[in-house]
Formats: structure tokens, sequence, C-alpha cells
């Protein structure tokens, strides 16, 4: 590679077109984490690999064009083939769950702490003049088209890719002449929302169509998110309009085995994955827990696991300012959302030192099609927040950005495994990282296509085992929807409802103040509890 390319690699990826100087700090120029990501893979294609982290300590041309010359003398020789064919043959040999897949599946047995769930997501969408039987057609295209959607999950801890689909019809509901439709949309609603699909028999996902009066139509999605993460879920939706109306589906992604990717991978990080083992090994001894939230009830005593949903929506020009300071203070969008979601927890939390559980959607791009591929490709990272003194905003910031780029150079070794070495070293049972920031910015849920043939996104509530709370973002062209998804049994009344209230006041603080100064989040009504 030659300097120039680096350089037209970077310019193709900003929004746009600038010269740029090797000073230049990329992410103000418009450079996000995702695209990031991407040049990362487009390296590893040419056998150099920087991990993430790296890049993001001191985005700038010069400090890049120095690692990859650093890491093109110590080029590796063995380079692996990434095959463009990766078919699956019917009657797939079973191959292993990814430590992420394990752990959900153990969350789903009986008698665990905060699971006998699936870690499952539920959408619903609002449109109109859908057409069911073509919503089924395009809906089993899809189920052939992509092989995790016909996974199942043995007890041996083996996944398997079946010839057929769990089911081949999907649930219609004619409602059009009934006065009571409401309440029964309700109803079904809290049928499915929460509820375990048999993913041991291969029901990973479904799909129900409501008619309602006056050709309107609500259509029911679900999906155990065992075989998909986020961005499969955004794949799976665009595919379904792409197949409704009648144009064919990436040919990349057909029948693209997910098996021969981890073990290919497998391989391929062995010399990461013990570099990072090390790391993770020394920084265990002396890690904390999640947030110590006031609980109203102890975690071993609920009834049931059921989690609720809160939303702050920042309207599209708010969140654009909101992103411009982010950039002029050399952070990404999702470290200034991750700091402000911090700043909150630790004015609710007994520990000011403690651990916020991030997913990593970690698809290695130079395997031709993976983009287009339904799989989880999430891994977890643990990172620490050390509040136990007094900070201002902009200190919290640099604090994460800091720990939250060195922690990225070694997620080859999963946090889900960290988690397990954490509980062996202190003997703690309890869930250890029971906090989530998962963040996903860069592509709206659903798009044109899917809104104007299928209908706009109404509704969404998600679960996972062994969670208490769950941040997510999801953007769109009016702005961006940030959501908590919390199992409401825990916690005082009304908690949850001032914590999203004290974060969605910070945001809107935080586009007009600077940054440079203490924000008390607490308000005064509950400072008595904390």
């Amino acid at each position: 590679m030659e300097y120039i390319q680096l350089k037209e690699q970077v310019k193709q990826e900003l929004p746009v077109n600038v010269e740029i100087e090797e000073e230049d700090n990329l992410l103000e120029l418009g450079l996000d984490s995702l695209k990031i990501m991407r040049l990362v893979n487009t390296w590893r294609k040419q056998g150099i690999r920087i991990p993430y982290g790296h890049l993001m300590e001191q985005p700038t041309l010069k400090h890049w064009w120095q690692l990859i010359q650093k890491r093109m003398k110590k080029k590796r020789s063995d380079n692996i083939l990434y095959n463009n064919k990766n078919n699956v043959e019917i009657n797939n040999v079973a191959f292993p769950l990814t430590d992420v897949q394990y752990a959900y599946k153990i969350g789903r047995e009986k008698g665990q702490e905060l699971g006998d769930i699936g870690c499952h997501a539920y959408l619903e969408f609002s449109g109109e003049n859908v057409d069911s039987n073509k919503l089924e057609q395009a809906w089993n295209l899809l189920q052939y088209h992509h092989p995790m959607l016909r996974a199942r999950f043995l007890d041996s801890g083996l996944q398997e890719i079946m010839e057929k689909p769990y089911c081949e019809n999907i649930e219609v509901i004619d409602l059009s002449e009934n006065p009571k439709f409401q309440e029964i949309l309700e109803q079904k609603r809290l049928e499915l929302s929460h509820r375990k699909l048999k993913v041991e028999e291969g029901q990973v996902a479904a799909l129900t169509c409501c008619i309602l009066p006056e050709r309107k139509t609500r259509i029911l999605f679900e999906l155990d998110l065992l075989v998909a993460d986020v961005q499969s879920m955004q794949i799976i939706l665009r595919d379904l309009a792409t197949a409704y109306i009648g144009r064919e589906l990436p040919e990349e992604s057909k029948n693209w085995n997910f098996g021969v990717y981890l073990e290919n991978q497998y391989k391929d990080e062995a010399e990461e994955r013990k570099l990072a083992k090390e790391y993770w090994n020394k920084r265990v001894q002396d890690m904390p827990l999640g947030p110590e939230l006031p609980l109203a009830k102890k975690p071993s005593n609920l009834t049931e696991m059921k989690f609720n949903r809160r939303i702050v929506r920042l309207q599209k020009e708010e969140w654009e300012v909101l992103q411009r300071k982010a950039a002029e203070n050399q952070i990404t969008p999702a470290i200034l959302l991750l700091s402000a979601y911090a700043y909150v927890l630790e004015r609710w939390s007994s520990n000011k030192k403690f651990v916020i559980n991030i997913p990593f959607f970690n698809r290695k791009t130079e395997y031709p099609g993976i983009e287009e591929v339904v799989a989880d490709f999430t891994t977890l990272l643990l990172l620490e927040i050390d509040l136990e003194k007094k900070k201002t905003f902009k200190e919290v910031v640099e604090m994460i950005k800091k720990q939250l780029y060195q922690d990225m150079k070694y997620t080859s070794y999963s946090g889900v495994q960290v988690q397990r070495d954490i509980a062996q070293l202190s003997g703690e049972r309890q869930t250890i990282a029971p906090v989530v920031f998962a963040c996903n910015l860069g592509t709206p849920l659903v798009n044109n296509e899917f809104k104007d043939n299928l209908g706009k996104f109404s509704y969404m509530i998600s679960q996972t085992p062994g969670i208490w709370l769950d941040f997510q973002t999801y953007e769109d062209e009016e702005g961006i929807m940030l959501s908590w998804d919390s199992v409401d049994e825990l916690f005082y009344n009304g908690m949850m409802d001032d914590m999203m209230g004290s974060f969605g006041d910070l945001l809107h603080r935080l586009r007009t103040e600077n940054w440079d100064a203490y924000y008390d989040v607490l308000p005064k009504k509950v400072s008595k509890i904390c």
C-alpha cells in the first residue's frame, strides 16, 4: 500500500469531498466508527492487521500511515483464503455457538437468575394495503435465502441449519370488520412481545399480518437474537421489502456459511486472541461489577422477567448539533451518548466505579458478502467507568474515550469470557454486568422501500437474559430515538422515569452549554434515596 492509496480510501468514506492534511482529525471531518471499521477490514484483506482501537487513539492520516508501515513490515506470509462461495449443503454439519450465543442459550434455561427468557426482539409496522399472500411468499424467499433463519439449537450446545424452515406460513389475522380490533392488537402484543420461541425446533423468527379496518395493516415481527445482530435485523427487513416487490435478493448472502466463517476466524485470530487474553487476565484482577442501582427487589426474587421501554427522541436539528459538538471534541457521537449514560448511572449508583456492558458488532468485512449476511456477529466488551472523583463532562468523555480505545485493541477475547473470569476470581454468582449500552448509529432500521410497501416502524421492545437495563439507539430521517428497555419490577416505582428524564435533560443541556463543567443530573426529589 502507498500513502496516496490510504488518503484516497479515507476520502471515499468522508461525507463531503475535502482535501485532507496529514494532521487533520478525521473524526472532525465526518469519519465515524462504522466507516473506520470498513477501512480496518479493507486493510485486513491485504494482510495489514491494525486493531480499531489503535486508529481511534490518533485519528489522523499521519498516525495511520505510521501504523500501516509498521504492520506492513510484519505482514504475514500465510494468506487466509476468503471463499466467495460459502455454500451451505443440506444436512449441514452442526457447528459450535459463539460465546454470546452460548450466553443467550444458557439464559433461556429455567432456574437461571434473570433468565428463563429468550434474547428476543419484537417489532410492529403500521401500513396499508399489504397483500398477505405476497408477504408470505416474500417471507419464505428470505427463510430459504438466509440459512440462519433455518437454524436450530441443539441440547449438545451446537447449532445446525435445517433443510426447511420451522414454518412456511405466516399468521394472518383479519380484523377488518371487528370493532374491537384495538383490544385484539393489544392482546396480541402481550402474547408475542416476550414469548420464548422454540429455537431447539428451529423457530427463530415469526411474522404476523393483521388486516385492519379501512385497508390498514399491522405487521408483527419476532426475532430471536441467537441468529441475528442488529445489522442482520435491518437486512431481514430490507430483504423482506425487496422480495415483496418482486426484486432479486443479494446473491452474495445466499446460503452463506456462518459455521465456516467462525472456523476461519478462530484460526485467523489465534495470535490476537492470545494477546487479548493476557490483557484481560491482568485487568480482571481488580475489575468492578456493574452499577449498583437501588433495587426494590432482589433479582433472585423476580416473578417475571418483563421489560418496559422508555424513549427520548431528538429531532434532526438537535441531533446534528450534538454530532457537531462531538466532532469538535474529537469523539464519535457514540462516545457522547455513552458518556451521558455513564454520567446518569453514576448519580444513582452506590458504587462510583463500575462496568458497562457494550455489544460490539464485529463483522469482518474482508469476507465477500458478509455485509449482506444474517447471523449474530456480536462480541461483548466490558468498559470500566471510574467516577469516584467528581469530573466535568469533558473529563468523563476523555476518560471513556481513552479506556474504550485501549480496550478495543483486545476484543478477540470476548466479554462473555471476561465475565466468567471475574465470577471465578470473586466467587460471585450474581450477574456481573447487567447494564448495557448498545449503539447502532449510521443505518436506519428500515429503508424507504420498506416504509412505502409494508409500513412505518411503530413499536418495539426487546429483552435479554441477565440484563437489568439495555440502552439502544435508532436513527431515521427525523433524528434519533434513544430507548431504554428495563426490568421495571427490579426498581423503585418511578426510578427509571427519573433516570431517563435526567438523561434527556442532560443531552439538551450539552447542545448549548460548555462541556468543561460538572452537571448534577440527580433530581432533588430523589436526592434522599441516592
